[in-house]
């Protein structure tokens, strides 16, 4: 549910005349319309379904908002094209200041643009810094499920037999191992603050940050291929390392790791409990809207009114979903597909949660606005028959436990901040103390 420039998914459809043009030209004047902010021409070359869904301001504002986010334009690559069914699609990587990423056009056979996209470099190697001092030390590690292979990382306190260990479960959205948002690394952060403090600690890049839209077998994409199955894998690897022979083993999931987490232990006997981060208790229809609606209100646009009214009637639409209402002309929310939507709905998170036995710990900011603590309230009635859940909420974090003041803002994920030690603490003495 982190808010992410990175993760934009637009439909623009240009019509560009003439079947004469190459791909990579009809690519090329999208590409410089972008880069100079000229949205009405990008508007121009939208078709009408697209018109009627963004304004050339909000067009006009995408360049400059990757710039903002992701620091100075430096340089980009060259086109590639490959066809996808009866599409083509058309990348060329783009060099920002603190991020690479790449720009994506799919183009029909109608030289329209069907989508435009801005995802991570799945082809440049990542690295990252091995820690190895007197308290902790790391390891790589791959977590394997079926055809999908995913790097990671074991984290591991200096000193002691076989510790209690934790495995990160990601958000929604495209995450590497850190979870990086920005310059925030949240992943990163527990990984070294909790091997600190005696946890080890498995966090892995997610099978989307991997295989973008190929995480899952076509029509198959749910929460169980984006969050559950990689986390129950890594489960598996945890109790065969030498290392944690006879560990405890706990899942430690944000956002909507968390909201899974309930979910995976249900579907596993191995673990000795869960800590969920800012997790969603209510219908993810209800959360996306209010989502849309407290950035809308923050934020004083009008043009953020027309999203908010398009979003109103998306879900609107969904909720009639398997009724002869629903209406198949309407994109559900975030444009998310039908499978995925599907699963979302069917998940009671609520009732899973409410038959577990095992040890809870639910972990809230009382400034994220993504996840509020109305969820948090419906969390602790939820477990009160549950004698080994513990909650614990923070005045001053918002929805990646960073500390400010005021209003939280999508903008403080611009800024690099780290978890506090306390954060830490917490969670650490609650897993030790269960284990």
């Amino acid at each position: 549910m982190i808010k992410k420039i990175i993760l934009l998914a637009l439909l623009l459809i240009p019509a560009l005349t003439g079947r004469a043009q190459s791909y990579v030209e009809v690519a090329e004047k999208a590409y410089k319309f972008l880069k100079a902010g000229q949205g009405d021409s990008l508007l121009i070359m939208s078709d009408s379904i697209v018109q009627a869904r963004i304004s050339a301001n909000e067009y006009g504002m995408l360049y400059t908002q990757l710039e903002i986010q992701l620091g100075e334009f430096k340089f980009d690559g060259e086109w590639e094209v490959k066809p996808h069914e009866d599409s083509f699609i058309c990348k060329k990587m783009m060099q920002f200041e603190n991020m690479k990423l790449i720009f994506s056009l799919t183009l029909n056979k109608d030289n329209q643009i069907s989508g435009l996209y801005f995802l991570p470099d799945m082809r440049a190697a990542q690295t990252y810094t091995l820690i190895t001092n007197d308290t902790i030390k790391e390891e790589t590690i791959d977590i394997i499920t079926d055809d999908y292979k995913l790097g990671g990382i074991l984290t591991l306190p200096v000193g002691i037999s076989n510790p209690p260990v934790a495995i990160l479960v990601h958000g929604s959205g495209s995450s590497d191992r850190d979870e990086t948002v920005g310059p925030n690394k949240p992943f990163r952060d527990l990984a070294w603050g909790l091997a600190e403090r005696g946890v080890a600690v498995i966090r892995y890049d997610k099978r989307s940050y991997i295989y973008g839209n190929d995480y899952a077998p076509e029509g198959k994409g749910n929460i169980d291929y984006e969050a559950v199955y990689d986390a129950l894998s890594a489960i598996r690897i945890a109790k065969k390392h030498p290392e944690l022979s006879g560990s405890k083993i706990f899942v430690i999931g944000h956002s909507l790791g968390a909201l899974v987490a309930p979910r995976i232990a249900d579907s596993s006997s191995d673990l000795s409990g869960i800590v969920m981060i800012a997790a969603n208790a209510r219908p993810f229809d209800d959360v996306i809207l209010e989502q849309v609606e407290y950035i809308a209100g923050i934020s004083g646009l009008g043009t953020e009114q027309k999203h908010v009214n398009e979003v109103k009637m998306q879900v609107e639409n969904a909720r009639k979903y398997g009724t002869t209402e629903f209406d198949t002309s309407i994109p559900f929310p975030l444009k998310m597909p039908e499978n995925y939507w599907k699963s979302m709905r069917d998940y009671k998170q609520l009732d899973v949660v409410a038959k577990l036995k095992l040890p809870i710990f639910i972990v809230q900011g009382e400034r994220d606005y993504q996840v509020t603590m109305e969820d948090f309230g419906m969390w602790k009635t939820a477990l009160k028959k549950n004698k080994k859940a513990a909650f614990k909420s923070y005045p001053k974090l918002n929805h990646l436990l960073h500390e400010g003041e005021g209003k939280a803002t999508p903008d403080e994920y611009s800024e690099e901040k780290y978890i506090p030690g306390y954060v830490m603490e917490d969670i650490a003495n609650w897993i030790k103390s269960n284990k």
